[in-house]
């Protein structure tokens, strides 16, 4: 029942000149509105039942969302630390066994491969100046 069928029924009461039948009125919209409310409450009764049912999983508890807004949280977790561990691979903040960060490991192997690069040009040219002196001795 809307409220405005409510108010036509209850100024139809008061209009009414007959005081039994006023009561009589009066007790039939009474009727009419206990009933609409009792059917408000079942069908809030029904809703709240199925909600419940969507809350705790539908007797598996492992479905309820409450269980399942924890696992998000949990994946959360564990996505926020991989992330943090790899902005600090990309910034070379992680220590590595020796205490060193990866940034620094990388620095000393480039020096190493520059330093070995460097002794195999000097191996070369040394070879390259061999070669030239044993060049010349053949031709001399």
């Amino acid at each position: 029942m809307d409220d405005r069928h409510n108010k036509v029924l209850w100024d139809a009461v008061r209009s009414e000149s007959d005081p039994i039948r006023a009561i009589a009125l009066a007790a039939d919209v009474g009727e009419t509105v206990v009933a609409a409310s009792l059917a408000d409450r079942n069908a809030i009764r029904e809703q709240l039942t199925a909600f419940r049912k969507v809350l705790s999983g539908n007797g598996d508890p492992s479905h309820s969302l409450l269980n399942r807004v924890e696992n998000i949280e949990n994946d959360m977790a564990e996505a926020k630390d991989e992330l943090e561990k790899i902005s600090n691979l990309l910034k070379g903040d992680l220590k590595l066994e020796g205490g060193e960060s990866l940034l620094d490991e990388i620095r000393k192997q480039k020096r190493t491969l520059d330093s070995l690069s460097k002794l195999g040009w000097a191996l070369l040219s040394a070879l390259v100046v061999r070669l030239g002196l044993e060049l010349i001795s053949l031709l001399m």
